[in-house]
């Protein structure tokens, strides 16, 4: 995991974080739509836990995806200039990214590719991407969305409106297997 430096590189990571996210919780609904991403939300206790990190190393190869970048989500407490990182897709660097983001709302973004995961501080995640990309790295969708249905629900008042949220766009960008 290397931090990235340069002023232009750091804007452009900036700004590639800002077409996807819509404040520190949300995606960015005109974002999905222009990408045609699917959607997965899913309660997720850490940064990127160790489940996480083998289903996006695994999705990723199917994909060709070699590295991310990964920038902060949470203007209110970084500067997200002073926190981005290019990621390789390995369990080390993963890893090593899910440290340095511990307690903040993080964006891993695949540069080239619209694919995101959206980390946030409330436990849970929501990745975007295309619909084989989303498959790969959950192929049993119906017990996804049941079982990130239920997390948001018992969530307490305060984090409550923001998983719900996340909830309608999984239900409403949900990934559909094709019946051939």
């Amino acid at each position: 995991m290397q931090r990235i430096t340069d002023p232009d590189r750091l804007q452009a990571v900036v700004g590639l974080r800002d077409a996807a996210a819509d404040g520190p919780y949300d995606l960015r609904a005109e974002w999905l739509s222009a990408t045609g991403s699917s959607v997965l939300a899913q309660e997720a206790a850490a940064r990127i836990d160790p489940d996480q990190i083998e289903r996006i190393i695994r999705a990723s190869a199917a994909h060709g995806i070699g590295r991310y970048v990964a920038v902060s989500n949470d203007d209110a407490f970084v500067d997200p200039t002073t926190m981005a990182f290019e990621v390789d897709v390995t369990g080390s660097d993963l890893d090593a990214c899910s440290d340095e983001f511990f307690g903040l709302n993080m964006m891993l973004l695949a540069p080239d590719r619209a694919v995101a995961l959206l980390a946030t501080v409330d436990d849970y995640s929501i990745l975007a991407g295309p619909r084989a990309f989303i498959l790969g790295y959950e192929p049993d969708i119906d017990r996804a969305l049941e079982e990130f249905r239920s997390f948001a629900l018992q969530q307490i008042e305060d984090l409550r409106p923001a998983a719900l949220r996340a909830l309608e766009t999984f239900e409403r960008r949900q990934p559909i297997r094709s019946v051939d």
